[in-house]
């Protein structure tokens, strides 16, 4: 059955019952502040989610065909940006931002499962290309939440940078990806791993141990066993 064409052909019927269904029984939404926009709710499939935004002028952006189980967006600050692509299957997870300028921008059919964590503060941007895989138990931070100072200079060492997956990269269960990390298109994090960015990585790579490194090169992984 192909769940696109048919969602082509019929989308006139089955928006307003998806919106009404999603609205009634699928999603609460809060929202606290000005000109703050929620779109694509008529065109997913959504249960026990969760949306929160409190600032003004942020936008969640959900993509067609989209199935979001027992997700929560949290959107607390000005001029934010959550995005997610179409066919996206998200169960369990949750997205945070804090501050202004964020961007958390999910590609098409990415999947992220139970108790995955993706935050962004301090006007930075996790972005995560098409096809990727990230399993349960998982954390990506863009920054630490709290300053850490020099004590000679007094200038700040821990500074928030933003985060990059290129597309098809599978993430293990329990892996951490922190600020300024770049991971490049085809790789495989290994379970339990913690990616910085003093990590070396190429593309088509095994990525494993804290801090984590490469294991092995020119691999190829795909969804089916």
């Amino acid at each position: 059955m192909d769940l696109k064409r048919i969602y082509v052909k019929y989308g006139g019927v089955i928006r307003p019952i998806l919106y009404c269904k999603n609205r009634l029984f699928g999603v609460k939404v809060k929202s606290s502040g000005r000109k703050n926009q929620i779109s694509g709710i008529e065109k997913s499939r959504i249960r026990g989610t969760k949306i929160v935004m409190c600032g003004d002028n942020n936008i969640v952006e959900i993509g067609d065909m989209v199935t979001l189980h027992d997700v929560t967006i949290s959107v607390e600050g000005s001029n934010n940006k959550v995005i997610i692509g179409d066919r996206c299957y998200l169960s369990g997870c949750s997205f945070c931002i804090e501050d202004d300028g964020n961007d958390i921008i999910l590609g098409e059919h990415c999947y992220i499962y139970q108790n995955t964590e993706i935050s962004a503060i301090e006007n930075t941007k996790v972005l995560i290309g098409n096809d990727c895989l990230f399993s349960a138990n998982c954390m990506i931070r863009t920054g630490d939440s709290h300053g850490i100072y020099s004590k000679i200079s007094g200038k700040r060492v821990n500074v928030s940078q933003s985060i990059e997956f290129k597309e098809h990269v599978w993430m293990g269960n329990g892996c951490k990806v922190l600020k300024g990390t770049e991971i490049e298109s085809g790789c495989v994090i290994g379970a339990g791993s913690v990616v910085t960015n003093h990590t070396e990585t190429d593309k088509n790579c095994i990525l494993i141990g804290v801090p984590a490194r490469i294991a092995k090169r020119d691999i190829e992984w795909k969804h089916e066993r």
